[in-house]
Order: structure tokens, then sequence, then C-alpha cells
């Protein structure tokens, strides 16, 4: 028994010089909306962030805190705390 195989007809790929073109255009468009969004992420968002971070360090309060005064009070705070006082009996 022989079995009949249809042949398999080889598909004409033409390639025109329109495709071309548009298929270039398209990839152009495509790196450029690529490069803008890095662009727009990397610098635009930072440089943004940064202006809004000096903004926000002349809100600030330019007072400075001294750490020396604030662990005496704490150190007093606690002994006052823990320590207790001697019960004199009679």
């Amino acid at each position: 028994m022989k079995f009949k195989l249809p042949k398999i007809k080889k598909i004409k790929f033409t390639f025109s010089l329109k495709y071309f073109y548009a298929i270039f255009i398209l990839l152009i468009i495509g790196a450029s909306a690529i490069l803008i969004l890095f662009l727009y992420k990397n610098f635009y968002v930072t440089i943004a962030q940064t202006e809004q971070i000096i903004l926000l360090k002349k809100e600030v309060a330019p007072d400075f805190i001294d750490i020396d005064r604030v662990n005496k009070v704490l150190n007093a705070l606690a002994e006052k705390a823990t320590t207790t006082k001697k019960i004199d009996y009679p």
C-alpha cells in the first residue's frame, strides 16, 4: 500500500522595500520610546527628588541637639527611677 502524501508547496516570500521601511520606522519608534523612558526614570526623576530634598532641608529646624545634655538627663531619670531610699526603722 502506497500512501499518497500531498506535495508541499514552497511559499514564496516576497519582501518588498515598503515593508522594510515600515519595520525600520517601527524599530526606530520603539528604540526612541525605550530611550525616553530610561532618561525619564534615571535622570528627570532623580533631579526632581534632589530639588525636593534641597527644599526640605531649608524647612528642617536648624537647631542642633546637645547630646551630652540629653544623656545627662536620661541618666538622671534612670537613676531616679531605680534608686530606693533606705528605710530607717526606730
